[in-house]
């Protein structure tokens, strides 16, 4: 399982990057990708579902990606869609593996629109 993070300018562009790039196919892959912000361990305990909703994030999810995507190609996918801050492909800690997914997160949250 893979995934990584990238972190976009604003809402607008993750939310556009999200939108164009769920179900894209890179490295032999199809991406799943979702924006918002990655859940805290507090979010599964204390916060009900619901009022997270008014939640503006420049953040999106990236899923079901290669295990050779690392953080500079996941950075370079999602550059076009606005000003990138941060792109992570998460690693397990014992092999140094990439778990597949990762988070971009863009410079503000209006460019997850866009």
């Amino acid at each position: 399982r893979g995934f990584g993070f990238v972190t976009m300018s604003s809402v607008k562009e993750a939310e556009a990057a999200a939108k164009k790039f769920d179900g894209y196919e890179l490295q032999g892959r199809q991406l799943r990708v979702n924006y918002g912000p990655p859940p805290s361990k507090k979010s599964f305990i204390k916060e009900p579902k619901e009022e997270r909703n008014d939640i503006n994030t420049n953040t999106v999810y990236v899923g079901n990606l290669s295990w050779s995507v690392d953080n500079e190609t996941l950075e370079t996918l999602f550059w076009e869609h606005g000003n990138v801050m941060q792109a992570k492909v998460y690693y397990d800690k014992d092999s140094g593996r990439s778990r597949g997914f990762g988070f971009v997160t863009y410079s503000c949250a209006d460019e997850v629109y866009s």
